[in-house]
């Protein structure tokens, strides 16, 4: 069972307040953490930061990590569209399945394009490609 991860308010109050040494742990964890759930947490943290040096890494996790990807593009769709856990959870693994694709696809679309926030960015791009085939109908 996956946990779920912090909200985004708390995710950027520690992202305000994260001493040089935690964002030292936070990079560290981000990759190395125990569990999906500390990965997305950590990663999540500093993708508030908006430190362009995280950027990069925090796209190869999402690209290379399914369990913190599928927690990260969760949460993005529980954010977005508050949603119950498990409908979101079933909208990451198959977006296509969202109940109402287009009002998802407009709000992803602020996501995909969010200069201060590379998860949101990565998320909302990962997910409006997914959703193409179903919007195109």
């Amino acid at each position: 069972m996956l946990d779920t991860p912090t909200s985004l308010a708390a995710d950027e109050l520690l992202a305000a307040q994260v001493s040089p040494k935690g964002v030292e742990h936070l990079r560290n964890w981000m990759s190395e953490g125990k569990t999906a759930t500390l990965r997305v947490n950590s990663l999540s943290i500093l993708a508030r930061r908006s430190d362009r040096g995280d950027a990069l890494k925090i796209i190869e996790v999402l690209e290379s990590d399914e369990r913190v990807r599928m927690l990260s593009l969760a949460s993005t769709v529980s954010r977005l569209m508050q949603y119950d856990w498990k409908t979101c959870r079933s909208i990451a693994r198959e977006p296509g399945s969202a109940p109402d694709p287009v009002r998802l696809a407009k709000r992803l679309a602020k996501d995909a394009v969010d200069v201060k926030d590379a998860e949101a960015r990565w998320c909302g791009a990962y997910l409006l490609r997914e959703l193409v085939p179903v919007l195109a109908r």
